[in-house]
């Protein structure tokens, strides 16, 4: 009878517990009494198993490029979604330009240090970007260390980081909205449809891209959001794909206004589509591609004459803003928006724009 101890079964005809697993390639059998002792040798037949892998499998300690593979392939990849592998693959490329041939038990702690800082502060990246990285490089010494390969985690102890100083996102104002979706109407008919419903739903990039005519409720005006498309590195080569949403918050149901579902309407009718095509279609995939999307944002703002800090994330600060401003409670406006918690809305978008809070003061305190 099998227990809930793996490799270990219970025979009850002779009361004793039998261990059997294989053990590099040859088949290891033996019987005990006692359950403690049968796990203990199942334990210390997998350290076996696992340290002969090793040894067979690595003649040398890899240098850090080739320990990231081997990582990646072995016990990654099969982990995570593609867009987390396709994060920590760049992530890996921004420090393997420093670490790449230096074998990883040389990589001491007071190094990692050295150059986790210097790429943070050449790239201009966020103490959580930098300590998401960190956590996979810590489990990648953790695998090389179930191995037996490398004794020591350098990465076990702290890494200290220094507080960037970003330009924070803000939302558009309403002269800089109205230029954009003039502009983007010059410039296409497909785009300004595209732009303006970003504006209007406040979606996620991906999000929007992922809509299909199924997920469209012309008679109630709603659209539902419940997937979306996602970037990741297939085989080593950048690829898109139709996904889970952000989180699972982000699975909701957005009501759109008249205007709105006049354009749906119009698309509509204009292209008799199928309930399984996108609403953007594109040329390569059945779907817009994530680049071409911010091609054409770059180029419609430059069209406008509008600041270049303001990015296509830009127009759902605005949404969230414009909300916030004009009463809507925050509890709305994260499940409008997708958010997982009212606090990561606030955190986000309490600095989008100054005009909105002297807006919403004006209405609701300075009127008192």
């Amino acid at each position: 009878m099998q227990t809930e101890y793996k490799y270990i079964t219970y025979r009850e005809t002779n009361r004793t517990y039998a261990v059997r697993m294989q053990v590099n390639g040859e088949s290891v059998q033996k019987s005990f009494v006692s359950l403690d002792k049968a796990i203990s040798y199942r334990n210390m037949l997998i350290v076996k198993r696992t340290r002969g892998k090793a040894m067979e499998h690595f003649d040398v300690v890899p240098c850090f490029d080739n320990a990231v593979e081997i990582f990646i392939e072995r016990r990654y990849r099969a982990k995570v979604k593609p867009s987390t592998l396709y994060n920590f693959q760049l992530f890996s490329r921004k420090v393997g330009g420093i670490l790449g041939s230096i074998q990883i038990d040389h990589i001491d702690h007071q190094l990692w240090q050295d150059v986790l800082l210097s790429v943070q502060e050449r790239d201009k990246l966020g103490k959580d970007h930098v300590r998401a990285g960190i956590r996979r490089f810590r489990a990648m010494y953790a695998y090389f260390m179930a191995q037996g390969i490398i004794e020591e985690n350098p990465l076990q102890a702290p890494i200290e980081l220094r507080k960037t100083i970003t330009s924070k996102r803000r939302a558009f104002t309403d002269i800089e909205k109205r230029k954009f979706l003039m502009a983007a109407k010059g410039y296409s008919s497909k785009w300004y449809f595209v732009f303006f419903l970003y504006f209007q739903t406040g979606c996620r990039r991906g999000e929007l891209v992922a809509l299909q005519w199924r997920d469209v409720d012309f008679l109630n005006q709603r659209i539902s959001i419940n997937k979306a498309i996602c970037r990741g590195n297939d085989s080593s080569v950048y690829t898109e794909f139709v996904g889970a949403t952000k989180t699972p918050e982000s699975v909701r149901v957005i009501p759109v206004s008249d205007k709105t579902v006049k354009i749906l309407r119009e698309n509509y009718e204009k292209y008799k589509p199928l309930p399984g095509d996108y609403v953007f279609s594109g040329q390569r995939l059945p779907w817009l591609s994530l680049s071409s999307v911010n091609h054409a944002f770059a180029e419609i703002r430059r069209i406008a004459g509008i600041d270049e800090k303001l990015t296509l994330h830009c127009a759902r600060h605005t949404f969230a803003t414009e909300l916030i401003a004009g009463g809507v409670d925050i509890p709305t406006v994260q499940r409008l928006g997708g958010w997982s918690t009212p606090k990561t809305l606030l955190q986000v978008y309490a600095h989008s724009t100054d005009k909105a809070a002297e807006n919403a003061m004006q209405r609701v305190i300075f009127s008192m």
